[in-house]
């Protein structure tokens, strides 16, 4: 059966409705559940109406159904949903039933997901040496000499991915060994001062591998200023060769590091795997990072 057009029109208007004054990534949460409850609609005999699939009854049915993967537009294979997930779909349909003046459908509360465990700092720093390791006997040489690099920047600095996507080539300082760069904390309001960090010897000898290289790498793009670029050439959307020695975006860096430690997990005698989350290589207690010495 499939959805009727004006159940899906009025999903759609609904969730532009219930967006206003919202984040940019709240009104996404809202067209996506939008679209979920479509499908799911399209699955009931006879179609419900919009309060109906609002109601606290279907709104459950739904929340279930979309927690098993089942409701996904785009994947072949359905895997379950994250308790995460589950939990902005709740709240994305409390917004829609206030959107459309209905009752809030009554959720039994979903349970706050587990946290992550973070890996230790000596952990980390083990990481950042085998990965340095595995570049000295001929291994993908770019890519391991870059994680290196970015895994001993975690240890010292705990950086986030988009602060190490932002780092630039002027941001490092080798003779005074430092790196400063511009703390993006996700609830911070408006930019933050920059931070100056004094830089561990691991990280300095992974810079003094990596900078060379990069040279190279930037060979053909050398007004690029970021510090981490692309190893490997590409194609954009339109099919056109892109070569290597571009600036990577956090989510290019996250794949990036997410194939990496694959490999390395698969040859390591270490007990504790390397987290394929770059998140989860930031220090669990981290210390002040130290002042830089005055020049």
């Amino acid at each position: 059966m499939d959805v009727s057009d004006d159940l899906e029109e009025q999903l759609r208007t609904l969730a532009r409705g219930a967006a206003e004054g919202c984040s940019t990534a709240r009104a996404r949460q809202l067209v996506w559940v939008a679209g979920e409850l479509s499908r799911f609609a399209a699955e009931i005999d006879p179609l419900p109406s919009l309060s109906d699939l609002l109601s606290t009854d279907l709104a459950a049915r739904y929340l279930q159904r979309a927690g098993t993967g089942a409701l996904r537009a785009r994947s072949a294979a359905s895997s379950p949903s994250t308790a995460a997930s589950n939990r902005v779909r709740a709240a994305c349909l409390t917004l829609l039933a206030r959107s459309a003046g209905l009752p809030e459908p009554s959720l039994d509360r979903l349970p706050t997901p587990a946290l992550s465990t973070r890996v230790s700092a000596a952990s980390t720093r083990q990481a950042g040496a085998e990965l340095a390791t595995e570049a000295r006997r001929g291994r993908p040489l770019p890519t391991w000499l870059r994680h290196a690099l970015v895994v001993e920047l975690i240890a010292d600095t705990g950086m986030r991915v988009g602060e190490l996507a932002a780092l630039q080539l002027s941001d490092v300082d080798l003779a005074t060994r430092t790196l400063t760069y511009v703390p993006r904390p996700p609830a911070a309001q408006g930019k933050q001062p920059a931070r100056t960090v004094v830089l561990s010897p691991p990280t300095l000898r992974a810079l003094r591998a990596w900078l060379p290289l990069r040279e190279r790498l930037t060979a053909l793009t050398p007004h690029t200023s970021t510090l981490l670029v692309s190893v490997h050439g590409n194609h954009d959307g339109d099919g056109a060769r892109r070569p290597p020695g571009l600036p990577l975006r956090p989510r290019g860096l996250a794949r990036a590091h997410r194939r990496a430690v694959a490999t390395l997990n698969a040859r390591r005698a270490a007990a504790e795997l390397v987290p394929s989350t770059l998140g989860l290589l930031r220090p669990a207690d981290p210390r002040a990072p130290q002042d830089a010495p005055p020049v």
